[in-house]
């Protein structure tokens, strides 16, 4: 989840970095959560991460988005790079962060 905790670095101290990064990131862990599925290998990696399912921890995932806050990252110099035929991260993580 390096792509996403990057992400959520920039968003929280925009003041420290001139710009950023974000290869193959996840934009939203519900969202990503949701896709793999909760028994996937994905998903028992993301609930035993947040300590919980979505349904048990639900604030944990919602605090794991990018998406509420992007406007911060679009006032930085950013490179976002994805590559389409990613299954493990759908390439849909990065068209919703910059758009």
């Amino acid at each position: 989840m390096g792509g996403l905790t990057g992400g959520l670095t920039l968003e929280h101290h925009p003041g420290v970095f001139a710009a950023g990064a974000l290869l193959m990131g996840i934009s939203d862990l519900k969202d990503w959560y949701e896709q793999s599925g909760p028994t996937s290998d994905y998903g028992k990696s993301i609930a035993h991460e947040c300590g919980g399912s979505l349904t048990e921890v639900p604030r944990e995932y919602t605090q794991r988005t990018l998406l509420p806050e992007a406007g911060i990252l679009a006032r930085m110099p950013l490179m976002v790079c994805h590559e389409r035929t990613d299954s493990g991260v759908l390439p849909s993580h990065a068209e919703k962060l910059i758009t």
